[in-house]
């Protein structure tokens, strides 16, 4: 017939806190026997409480209940099984050593750079001590800036939400139970970062849509930029390098462009982008008139007619493949518009004249002698 019986107790210090994490063995005995009929290990907790409970065939009458202290020797209980077949085992360890222990700690200011963000400090908890070289198991920093708590570094990396005096605490605790704790002044020096600037480019890319680009924005050679934030001024934002942006209704826009760096730099920079009504394509605004030679050697006469004043015109000449070879601005007036245009470095061959304004295109033949 099986019986059971529960091991249980405390394995403390001299000044009664308890022991986390140390091995308890047990061992049960049915009757007179020398030799146990079952051995269990077993590991106190956060409060160095522990319990087993372990069954064997036959009745049990005695159990051994073992550990090491301190120093290495086995401390050991004989118990017998009482009615209620719990054994209770409570052990004093470390008795005759000392438990002194001292949390020390450095700290440094570590300057921003493209790995490491500003206000920042590196601590470290090596230079703390305890006797005879005994582990410290649990260490806790409280850097008081409303960060949590932070628990088993050595040497943690903290970064602080800004400059200024911070009172920073580190408690350890050491296998043997003793607690220390100390508190330091640490001053983190304001931001090292110098100088950056916002800047950025536009183009149009239809009636309302154009293309910013923030790559010409100048920042220092050690840093790089980490946040981009695009406001158009409609309502809309990007963080995009190079965005697109297609605004809903003509008007002056200020456009702003804000940037950070690695190094804490923040810089800002707005521009004017005008959008403008533009008109729908009116195919008879704009003619090829005349154009004279068809067939042309040194320059080509071209008479262009436009229905509206002061029109900027781009007037290409374009091969058969739609390539353009060439292309020159002029401004027209209200009325008849003559043009003369150079083909003398063009090889023999079909050609067009492409007239284009805001108000339409205009195209026309001809041949290059």
């Amino acid at each position: 017939m099986a019986s059971g019986i529960t091991v249980k107790g405390y394995v403390r210090l001299a000044n009664g806190n308890g022991v986390a994490n140390v091995e308890v063995r047990i061992a049960a005995y049915v009757g007179t026997s020398t030799s146990a009929c079952k051995e269990e290990v077993v590991v106190t907790n956060n409060l160095g409480f522990y319990s087993k409970e372990i069954s064997c065939t036959g009745d049990i009458h005695r159990s051994r209940i073992s550990l090491k202290n301190c120093d290495g020797a086995v401390l050991v209980l004989e118990k017998e099984v009482p009615v209620s077949k719990v054994i209770e085992a409570n052990f004093t360890i470390c008795q005759n050593k000392s438990t002194a222990c001292t949390a020390k700690f450095t700290a440094e200011p570590i300057p921003a750079s493209s790995t490491v963000l500003p206000y920042s400090a590196r601590f470290n908890s090596n230079s703390s001590e305890t006797n005879n070289g005994e582990n410290i198991i649990h260490r806790t920093w409280d850097f008081h800036d409303g960060t949590p708590l932070l628990n088993d570094r050595v040497d943690p990396l903290h970064t602080f939400p800004r400059g200024g005096t911070y009172e920073v605490c580190l408690t350890i605790k050491t296998a043997s139970g003793c607690e220390s704790k100390v508190c330091k002044q640490v001053i983190v020096p304001p931001s090292t970062a110098t100088t950056c600037a916002a800047k950025f480019t536009f183009e149009r890319l239809g009636p309302k849509k154009f293309r910013f680009n923030s790559s010409s924005s100048a920042i220092e050679a050690n840093d790089n930029i980490v946040e981009r934030k695009w406001d158009f001024r409609d309502g809309t934002v990007s963080s995009d390098l190079s965005p697109a942006h297609e605004f809903a209704k003509p008007g002056n826009y200020e456009v702003c462009l804000t940037i950070k760096t690695a190094r804490g730099c923040e810089s800002r920079f707005c521009a004017v982008v005008k959008v403008e009504q533009v008109a729908p394509p009116d195919n008879d605004a704009i003619q090829i008139v005349s154009l004279y030679p068809t067939q042309a050697h040194e320059n080509l006469k071209v008479v262009v007619l436009s229905k509206h004043n002061n029109v900027l015109a781009t007037v290409a000449i374009v091969d058969a493949y739609g390539v353009v070879r060439s292309s020159k601005q002029f401004t027209l007036v209200e009325g008849y518009n003559p043009l003369t245009i150079p083909v003398n470095k063009l090889t023999a061959g079909s050609y067009f004249i492409k007239v284009t304004t805001q108000f339409g295109v205009a195209t026309k033949p001809f041949y290059k002698l």
